[in-house]
Formats: C-alpha cells, structure tokens, sequence
C-alpha cells in the first residue's frame, strides 16, 4: 500500500499531466474529427464537376449524401449572411 504523501503526489502528477493536456489539446493542429475528412469533403465537392466520386473505398452514397449535405449548408450560410445575421449566429 502507497503512503498518504505517495497518493497526493500521484494525484497531483495527474492532475498537472490533465490540465497540460487540456491546454495544449488545439495548439497546432486543425481540428479534424476523422483523418480522412478532408478527403471525404474534397471528393464530395467535386461532385460538382465529375458525379464519379472515383473512390474504391468508401461507398458513393456516402460521398453523395455529404455533397448534399455541405451544399444545403452553403445555402443556408448564404441565405444568414444575405439577411445579415451572420454576427447573431
């Protein structure tokens, strides 16, 4: 068994090892959700020129989808910067 001065020294390692994490979580690099997202959102966008997405990968209804997706958000971004509500939201 630890001693009472161990515990708080191991406790205040974690402690310190979760606050440096959480500060350094965004330093550097982009904020992506999954490693291949920005080639998902390329090929979706270029749906636009050529409707074979040309990925053995992932299924093209998966790319379709996310094409319609991002272009019904463009729209609506537009539509809120057209009416001027871009600072509310």
């Amino acid at each position: 068994m630890l001693k009472k001065q161990n515990n708080w020294f191991i406790f205040f390692i974690i402690v310190l090892a979760l606050a440096v994490r959480l500060a350094g979580i965004e330093h550097g690099f982009p904020f992506i959700f999954h490693p291949d997202e920005p080639t998902i959102v390329r090929s979706a966008l270029g749906i636009r020129f050529d409707l074979n997405p040309k990925h053995f990968d992932w299924p093209h209804l998966y790319i379709y989808l996310n094409y319609f997706l991002y272009m019904a958000f463009a729209k609506f971004r537009n539509f809120v910067l057209s009416i001027g509500l871009n600072s509310f939201l």
